[in-house]
């Protein structure tokens, strides 16, 4: 998780003003440990800007993935999500409650896994998703 000190600095190295709702959106999803929606983090983040609207929430979520500070968190399953890891990793996804969780890469670096054939491609990224169920929805099933 970066600082707010951190965080300005990458916003202004990137041509962005620093801003109470972008270092606010950034503590919500950092602080969080999940893969938030954009709606989670608007419900969280209305604590500290009441006024906030999920048009601002998702801008300064897009604001923060093109800085490169957090990802879209897609597995294909559900809404968008956010999160504040981007080191190399994983997710294991509950097919039940939909639940995301973080799976570190042991290499450290992306991509975690090689193809067999790369058939030309250059790959500079890789999300690897497992899916079933958690042990919650297992216990409860």
């Amino acid at each position: 998780m970066l600082t707010a000190a951190e965080l300005s600095t990458k916003l202004r190295e990137g041509g962005y003003r620093v801003t109470s709702q972008r270092l606010g959106v950034y503590q919500v999803l950092a602080g969080s440990g999940e893969h938030l929606t954009p709606e989670r983090v608007l419900e969280r983040v209305r604590e500290l800007h009441p006024s906030m609207s999920l048009n601002t929430v998702y801008e300064v979520l897009e604001t923060l993935t093109a800085l490169g500070v957090i990802r879209r968190a897609d597995v294909g399953a559900g809404p968008r999500r956010y999160d504040a890891n981007v080191e190399p990793h994983h997710h294991l996804v509950c097919r039940s409650c939909g639940i995301q969780v973080d799976i570190p890469c042991e290499t450290g670096r992306a991509p975690c896994m090689e193809p067999s054939s790369l058939d030309g491609f250059r790959v500079d990224e890789a999300q690897v998703t497992f899916f079933g169920l958690c042990s919650r929805c297992r216990d409860n099933a």
